[in-house]
């Protein structure tokens, strides 16, 4: 079993403006080439180990169809829902697995949700991290060069995991994938 670390201590959480440009790559999970880096890319299946976070226990899992099964899977299991987790993991797409633990679909109360705020984080990077622990997958990250990595969201005014459309935002999926894919550079070297 293998317990995420909470080494986080690479995230600046200050909202900034991500220009486009030279030297940034921005993805989205709609469109370009660029796709497979977002947590609601069907692109890439992987294996997910076992792994503990907040005292909740998911995996081993084969075959996951998107980093989003898994980070909304902790979600329900951290607030409790053990059936909607298990839903969630068999979902036929991220969209169903996000609705499932909207705040319409599931309560959470302020310590709850005080606690999921906290550990998201970390639950990200763990999912992430399987993700690209496939050699191929890995390829394609580093494949990516030393480009700041930004999440466009197209729809939400989410200022935590990406940037809205005018490019202001913490963005720490981008900064989840860089640190990443410098674990896969290392680990490339050591080969």
């Amino acid at each position: 079993m293998r317990n995420a670390e909470p080494e986080l201590d690479f995230m600046d959480l200050t909202i900034k403006t991500w220009v486009p440009g030279e030297g940034v790559l921005a993805f989205c999970k709609a469109a370009g080439k660029n796709a497979f880096l977002s947590n609601m890319s069907e692109e890439l299946p992987f294996r997910f180990p076992e792994t503990t976070i907040g005292g909740v226990t998911i995996g081993p899992l084969e075959d996951v169809s998107t980093v989003e099964h898994v980070f909304q899977a902790f979600k329900a299991a951290l607030a409790g829902y053990e059936k909607k987790k298990d839903k969630i993991l068999t979902s036929a797409k991220p969209e169903s697995c996000k609705a499932a633990t909207s705040r319409r679909a599931m309560a959470m109360g302020e310590d709850q949700l005080r606690r999921w705020n906290a550990l998201s984080p970390e639950v990200m990077l763990a999912a992430v991290r399987a993700k690209f622990a496939d050699p191929a997958s890995a390829a394609r990250l580093r494949e990516t060069g030393a480009a700041t990595l930004v999440e466009q969201l197209q729809r939400f005014a989410d200022d935590k995991w990406g940037v809205n459309r005018k490019g202001v935002g913490r963005n720490l999926l981008g900064q989840i994938l860089m640190h990443v894919r410098g674990g896969c550079e290392e680990e490339e070297e050591d080969a």
